[in-house]
């Protein structure tokens, strides 16, 4: 069996609850903040966000990613803090489980296998794609591609250094802070099971994402990211897959460009059958792998490498 649940002191139903109450706030206020910010800029938001595309200036993408940066911040941070600071206080590392050193091993099996599961991700688009939607589910995927083009146009290092600050570090760390964290980690409290709680909180993190066609994979990676949290009972190892997983995206990106490193914009017979298959088999062979050295651990022996040493 995985490494048990902590005992922690308040039912799980409440925490989730303030969760999206927090959630909800904080997106209010991180509105505020980038129309503030806007506003202070000299941009008109609503005509700033409908021209930006691949072909907008350097001093526009930077603007873009100062409010990428905000809504994250807002978004995930701020009330997975103030979940730290209302509940958890003193112990809120521990809680969050994040202060156990992670083994360097099970931190380059995790980015492997997020790596190997971009095949399949691929596949499982192209079968999102063949659903129908709504022509304004349609209209909003567009546009939100749209954006993401513009945000991976990198001329200079200096700019992929941002763009991997703001798309991959800050996402990686936020995202798995809130959905694993203290979603995941209250949904099994709550439902008793641990693979339970793995895809209903895929579910709900690539709903949050709002990008229809794109459904499926992001459930597959929400799925990976939680099954690595709930095998190692470690949030590093979930933060180090998700970053490599962003980070990926955007060296993809700046070395050959924007529309590689979407994954929403591969069409399904683009990618080789053998590549599927093969890194398919992989993927579910490390998946087992995983399983094992991390069922032979135990709590004893993890909380050896504490960071409180």
């Amino acid at each position: 069996r995985p490494l048990p649940l902590l005992d922690l002191p308040y039912p799980p139903g409440m925490v989730i609850a303030l969760l999206l109450l927090l959630v909800f706030f904080c997106m209010l206020l991180g509105q505020g903040a980038i129309l503030l910010t806007a506003w202070a800029a000299g941009y008109d938001l609503q005509t700033f966000l409908s021209s930006f595309n691949a072909m907008t200036g350097g001093g526009e993408r930077n603007f873009f990613r100062l409010i990428t940066l905000i809504n994250h911040l807002f978004t995930f941070f701020v009330p997975a803090l103030a979940i730290a600071v209302l509940l958890y206080r003193r112990d809120w590392l521990r809680s969050f489980q994040l202060d156990v050193r992670p083994e360097g091993r099970l931190l380059g099996l995790g980015a492997l296998w997020i790596v190997l599961a971009f095949p399949l991700a691929l596949l499982t688009y192209s079968l999102n794609k063949a659903l129908p939607l709504p022509d304004w589910m349609v209209q909003l995927e567009d546009s939100t591609n749209s954006l993401i083009e513009g945000f991976l146009q990198m001329d200079s290092p200096w700019e992929l250094i941002a763009t991997l600050f703001v798309m991959a570090l800050v996402p990686a760390i936020g995202e798995e802070m809130v959905f694993r964290g203290i979603l995941q980690q209250n949904l099994e409290r709550r439902l008793r099971s641990g693979v339970a709680a793995v895809w209903l909180g895929a579910v709900i993190f690539s709903a949050f994402h709002l990008q229809f066609q794109g459904f499926l994979p992001r459930v597959l990676l929400g799925a990976t990211l939680g099954y690595l949290y709930y095998w190692t009972r470690n949030l590093w190892i979930s933060i180090g897959a998700h970053f490599a997983n962003n980070a990926l995206q955007v060296l993809a990106a700046y070395f050959w460009g924007a529309e590689m490193a979407q994954l929403e914009t591969e069409e399904q017979d683009s990618m080789p059958w053998g590549l599927v298959v093969g890194c398919t088999i992989l993927f579910g062979g490390l998946a087992w792998h995983l399983y094992q050295i991390t069922r032979s651990s135990s709590p004893e022996a993890i909380e050896t490498q504490s960071f409180e040493e």
